[in-house]
């Protein structure tokens, strides 16, 4: 399973308790695969790499790169839902109608918890809107019945018909 994530300096990145904990899951498991694998189990050296075949240095090269795209994990702050649900913010779960009239429920986090949650197998009854796309910067801090302009890919108008409380 091929996963990109969005890379952000540590202080930047927000997300789930449970995407953390899903992250520093896959992080540590690449890491001991890594480890494993190939001449001598020492995984990680270049000069060993040299006597792998094709294929397992391909896998390295990947686990190398997951490792790398996860990043430091050790200052992500935590969402904690906010209690006051007079305002879209982040752990909110926005219904929202376009002008077409469209209708979508999503809940409003960070980037890792949407790429956690589109890799999941369950099927979601919730969309995941990152507070960094248009759409999640747009309505981040409107209340009930606002209307916002997204102008990308083509303009339209999107309001607001609830807030709730996401359980994350």
């Amino acid at each position: 399973m091929l996963l990109y994530y969005t890379k952000m300096t540590s202080a930047e990145r927000v997300m789930t308790k449970a995407t953390l904990e899903e992250l520093l899951t896959r992080k540590d498991k690449s890491k001991k695969e890594l480890t494993g694998l190939g001449a001598g189990s020492e995984g990680g050296h270049q000069r060993q790499a040299l006597h792998d075949d094709p294929a397992t240095e391909d896998r390295k090269n990947f686990l190398r790169a997951q490792i790398a795209m996860i990043g430091n994990l050790e200052d992500v702050s935590i969402i904690t839902p906010s209690e006051d649900l007079s305002k879209a913010d982040l752990g909110c779960i926005v219904e929202l109608e376009y002008e077409d009239g469209f209708k979508i429920k999503g809940v409003l986090l960070g980037p890792d918890d949407a790429q956690i949650a589109r890799s999941g197998e369950e099927e979601k009854t919730v969309e995941v809107i990152s507070f960094m796309s248009p759409l999640g910067q747009a309505i981040r801090g409107q209340s009930v019945g606002a209307k916002v302009t997204l102008t990308k890919p083509s303009k339209q108008e999107v309001k607001i018909l609830s807030i709730s409380r996401a359980n994350i």
